[in-house]
């Protein structure tokens, strides 16, 4: 998609907006839809790259080289910085190494490293499962409205919640935006769409942002 293109189809969001405006909330649900699509196939054919080991004397091998350092007396150097993971692994001092890089690891989860009789370490990253992470969100639902919420699952970037405000109870889908241009020093906040019933009565809708506590 070029940029002409990108333009043009902001361009008919927000001549639909106009034109209907008691259907508003069907746009965030359309990006949020769009957004999970691109999230499946990325990590689908991303999938094959996390899953095998690059050999010694390729490109990315010698670049883990020059960012792990591996000293030749050295069986294995691991690196984990914020929601990266990378590492290089041999058997016997000065043998020939093996390297890879994990998939993302969301605030929520965590990475394992376990050491096996042959002193080689078993990388693992759990990225999705149940969790339970309180937090603050601003909605907005015909206004801004201030939430309290609790995140109780993750898959990647993704999140399933639920949180009330002054107005109404709601559930929802949040996704961290870290991996959004500009965006990769907020790893800790999310967008999100919700859903609940009203206090008074009736179905209420909205966008927002929110951010663990």
């Amino acid at each position: 998609m070029n940029i002409l293109t990108g333009l043009a189809a902001i361009a008919k969001i927000f001549d639909f907006v106009k034109e209907h405006k008691n259907k508003w909330w069907i746009v965030p649900i359309a990006i949020l839809a769009l957004l999970f699509g691109l999230e499946h196939k990325k990590y689908t054919d991303l999938s094959l790259r996390f899953s095998f080991e690059i050999q010694n004397g390729d490109k990315e091998i010698k670049k883990l080289q020059g960012e792990l350092k591996l000293k030749t007396n050295e069986l294995a150097a691991i690196k984990i910085q914020g929601n990266r993971v990378v590492w290089l692994t041999r058997t016997v001092p000065g043998g020939p190494v093996t390297g890879g890089q994990g998939p993302y690891v969301p605030p929520e989860g965590y990475v394992l490293v376990k050491i096996g009789e042959n002193n080689q370490p078993q990388i693992i990253v759990q990225d999705w499962g149940f969790t339970f992470h309180p937090g603050i969100s601003i909605i907005w639902s015909e206004k801004f409205l201030p939430e309290l919420d609790v995140k109780f699952f993750f898959w990647r970037r993704w999140s399933a919640k639920a949180g009330a405000n002054l107005e109404f109870v709601d559930g929802g889908i949040s996704r961290h935006i870290d991996d959004f241009p500009l965006c990769s020093k907020f790893n800790n906040v999310e967008i999100q769409g919700v859903g609940g019933m009203s206090y008074k009565g009736g179905m209420r809708l909205g966008i927002g942002l929110r951010s663990n506590l």
